[in-house]
């Protein structure tokens, strides 16, 4: 489930389909490519490297293209389940090297797809409800716990930092979204009740105890259904009112490292 879901994402992403919530324009490219045409190709001149990574070769205009157009097709198999142990590796890896290329690909939740990408692609995780399961129809084996519970502490530590990052006084207090408000950063059709006079003061008092409470409740039998739904509504209305890429849907994604196993490995012979 989290082969398939995080796949999907990574394809939302890379056909630049996200954000349909605020209503922002779709056009649908298979895939999206960085730079439309060569003028744009920043990595010609000032290319910025991310700190510790100015060793590695720069591809030409054509071939960061290429890069895209394999990342996308890798991104299918992927999902399918297709090969994974060979497809899974190769494309988290390429997606890294084009990510720490330049300080321009930097975004947050470009940062968390590496870090997702990376702990999926490199875990057997095509045992279910993939092509290569149905090919080999070999019994499931035992599997380490660890890629999961990388995938679960990641989860908490993103709510732990933001919560850390949102313990002053601007966001406190409502400066924060007032400012993110009268920016324009916020939109779309909850705008008109988030800056109703009444929700407002306790907008972001709210969505502290929200993130705090999923980040914890997601770990209790008793709290992680309760804690997905919060998680759900709260991201679906981060996605409804700014940009955030494919943030939101990667959040909901990881929730599926909470939930108990439906089914047990066979025993071996």
């Amino acid at each position: 489930m989290l082969r398939i879901a995080i796949g999907v994402v990574f394809l939302l992403y890379l056909m630049n389909i996200y954000g349909v919530f605020s209503g922002n324009a779709i056009s649908l490219e298979f895939p999206r490519h960085t730079f439309s045409i060569e003028s744009q190709y920043r990595l010609d001149g000032y290319r910025l490297p991310i700190p510790g990574f100015e060793w590695l070769p720069v591809p030409s205009f054509d071939q960061y293209r290429d890069i895209e157009n394999l990342l996308f097709v890798l991104a299918i198999f992927f999902t399918a389940g297709m090969f994974t142990r060979i497809v899974g590796p190769l494309m988290s890896l390429l997606f890294a090297y084009l990510f720490v290329l330049t300080q321009f690909s930097y975004h947050h939740y470009i940062f968390l797809l590496v870090l997702m990408l990376l702990i999926i692609g490199f875990s057997p995780s095509a045992d279910y409800w993939s092509i290569d399961a149905y090919i080999t129809q070999s019994p499931p084996k035992k599997r380490r716990v660890t890629p999961l519970r990388m995938l679960q502490v990641l989860t908490s530590t993103i709510y732990a930092f933001t919560i850390i990052h949102k313990l002053q006084a601007g966001w406190l207090e409502g400066k924060t979204m007032e400012v993110l408000m009268e920016s324009g950063t916020f939109g779309g059709p909850l705008l008109s009740l988030l800056s109703h006079p009444i929700i407002a003061p306790l907008l972001p008092s709210a969505i502290l105890l929200s993130m705090l409470f999923v980040a914890i409740g997601l770990w209790f039998p008793r709290t992680r259904l309760w804690a997905i739904a919060i998680g759900i509504l709260l991201h679906i209305g981060i996605d409804t009112t700014m940009d955030v890429g494919t943030f939101s849907y990667q959040m909901i994604a990881l929730y599926l490292a909470f939930l108990p196993s439906v089914s047990k490995a066979q025993p071996q012979a």
